[in-house]
């Protein structure tokens, strides 16, 4: 979290998150909410969806029944987000001011819901991307695969955290090999 390729600046990108995401959530009437935070070690290539795999594993064995999985940089603000049991895997950061609070609706990066169930129909994230890039795009076209197209949560709104970022890493060797399992 602290050091590696795209890690700059985690370690506080998370203390903000578990600063404001869980009072945000109780407000917004999530009483039973359970925060896992998974992390990587400073070894080897960042992996997604090794991560988010993990994490729902956790979220498994503590009885969860569905779950966001959340980018530590991207917190809810939006007063209409809705955060409950999904009838199908929900992106629910469709707006960021990351992004000048654009809708993007082409991916499902930042905040994903969906239930544990869902989650085993899409065989979880791919643990195939290493490094930055294209594992949030994997995932959209899994979700349009088996449920034909991918709900966006209207008025998605969340801020992006400040972190560094690394410059080019669309051009990286580890984006093109990425890119070949797409």
């Amino acid at each position: 979290c602290g050091s590696s390729n795209q890690g700059v600046g985690r370690i506080k990108n998370l203390q903000d998150f578990v600063a404001h995401t869980p009072s945000f959530l109780r407000k917004r009437g999530v009483p039973d909410l359970r925060l896992i935070v998974v992390e990587q070690t400073k070894r080897g290539l960042f992996n997604k969806g090794v991560l988010f795999n993990s994490g729902v594993k956790q979220a498994e064995a503590i009885g969860c029944d569905y779950m966001v999985m959340n980018d530590v940089d991207q917190i809810p603000i939006g007063d209409s987000l809705k955060h409950e049991f999904p009838s199908q895997p929900t992106h629910l950061c469709t707006e960021t001011d990351q992004e000048k609070f654009k809708l993007y609706e082409t991916m499902v990066g930042g905040a994903l819901l969906l239930s544990l169930e869902q989650y085993k129909k899409l065989n979880g994230y791919s643990n195939l991307y290493f490094g930055w890039g294209q594992e949030d795009d994997d995932m959209y076209e899994r979700i349009r695969a088996v449920y034909k197209k991918v709900l966006h949560f209207k008025k998605g709104k969340y801020h992006a955290l400040s972190h560094a970022r690394v410059k080019d890493l669309d051009v990286t060797s580890s984006f093109r090999n990425n890119s070949k399992h797409l």
